[in-house]
C-alpha cells in the first residue's frame, strides 16, 4: 500500500479530444449548475515520490480506485451508512417523498439500535414528469453519523456535506457527467479494514470540487480541486483520458495536478497495464509512479 504523502500530478489520454460544446461553455457539454461556494482549496499537497503521485491520482481520476470519482466517492459513504448495523430501516433515518418536486429526503436526528447517532438530512432530487431531458439526479447532503454505542464499529464518525449532480447521457454525444462539491469525511473506517491504509489520514476531511464528463467516444474530461485532509490539496485536470476495461486500475493518457509544483503522470493503460506510469515534475523526468 502506498504511503500517505502530499503531491501534485498530470496525466494525458492517448486518443480523442473533448466533445463539441452543446451548451456547457468552454468545450463542456453539460452546463454548470450552482452547488454553492467551492469546498476544496486545492493547495498544500506535496509530492515526494512516484507512490505519492499515484495515491493522489487514485482519489480523483476515473478508472483507478473509482470508476467515476465525482459520484462514486460520495455514494460509497452513503451506501456505507445504509448498512443494517448502522441504520434502522424505515425509522433512522426515515424517508419522505414529494412527487411534485421530485425530492426524496432522508430525515435523521435519531439514534439507531446499534448506537449510531444520526444528525441532519440527505435529499435526492430527480426530474418531475413534465421536465424535459436530460435525465439527471442531484444529491444534497448535510449529514453526520457518530458511533456512540457499537463496541465493534464500522467507523467512528462519518460526515457528508455539500452536493453533486449526475447527468445520464444519450450516448450520442455524452455518456455521463458529474458536477460535485462535497466534504466527505470518515474516521476509523480505513484503518479497521486495511492496516496502514493512507486513506485513513486522507479521508479524515476529504473535499472535492470538480466537473467530470465522459463523451460518447469514451473520452474523459475533468478538472477541479481536491483536499486530502491534513495531507493538503491539489488542482487537477485532463482533456483526453481514456479508460480501457481490459486494464483494471490504469487508464490511458495524462492528467495535470498542481500545487507548489507541476507533475505529469503519463499512463499507458492497456499498452503496459503494469499499474505504473511515467512521472514528470516541473518538466524533469522523475521516474515511475506506481501503485
Amino acid at each position: 500500500m502506498r504511503p500517505a504523502v502530499p503531491i501534485p500530478i498530470l496525466l494525458l489520454a492517448a486518443c480523442g479530444g473533448p466533445a463539441p460544446d452543446t451548451g456547457g461553455g468552454d468545450g463542456w457539454i453539460v452546463p454548470e449548475v450552482d452547488l454553492g461556494d467551492p469546498v476544496a482549496t486545492g493547495s498544500g499537497y506535496v509530492i515526494a515520490n512516484g507512490s505519492d503521485a499515484w495515491f493522489a491520482a487514485e482519489q480523483v481520476v476515473p478508472g483507478m480506485d473509482w470508476s467515476y470519482p465525482g459520484s462514486d466517492l460520495p455514494l460509497f459513504l452513503w451506501d456505507l451508512v445504509q448498512g443494517e448495523n448502522i441504520a434502522d430501516s424505515g425509522s433512522c433515518p426515515y424517508v419522505t417523498a414529494d412527487a411534485s418536486t421530485g425530492e426524496t429526503t432522508w430525515h435523521s436526528n435519531c439514534r439507531s439500535q446499534e448506537g449510531y447517532v444520526w444528525t441532519g438530512t440527505v435529499t435526492r432530487t430527480r426530474p418531475t414528469a413534465d421536465e424535459p431531458e436530460p435525465d439527471w439526479t442531484r444529491w444534497d447532503f448535510d449529514l453526520e453519523v457518530v458511533n456512540e454505542g457499537d463496541d465493534r464499529p464500522t467507523f467512528d464518525t462519518l460526515v457528508l456535506r455539500g452536493g453533486w449532480r449526475y447527468v445520464d447521457g444519450d450516448d450520442e454525444r455524452l455518456r455521463r457527467a458529474v458536477q460535485v462539491n462535497i466534504v466527505a469525511g470518515v474516521d476509523g473506517y480505513w484503518e479497521r479494514n486495511h492496516v496502514g491504509d493512507p486513506r485513513e489520514e486522507a479521508w479524515h476531511d476529504l473535499a472535492l470540487t470538480a466537473r467530470y464528463e465522459e463523451a460518447a467516444d469514451g473520452t474523459h474530461r475533468f478538472e477541479g480541486a481536491a483536499d486530502l485532509g491534513e495531507l493538503g490539496g491539489f488542482t487537477f485536470r485532463s482533456d483526453d483520458l481514456v479508460v480501457d476495461e481490459s486494464c483494471v486500475g490504469e487508464p490511458d493518457g495524462r492528467v495535470e495536478i498542481d500545487t507548489s509544483s507541476e507533475a505529469i503522470i503519463a499512463f499507458q493503460g492497456e499498452a503496459a497495464c503494469d499499474l505504473c506510469a511515467k512521472l514528470v515534475i516541473d518538466d524533469a523526468y522523475a521516474g515511475q509512479a506506481c501503485e
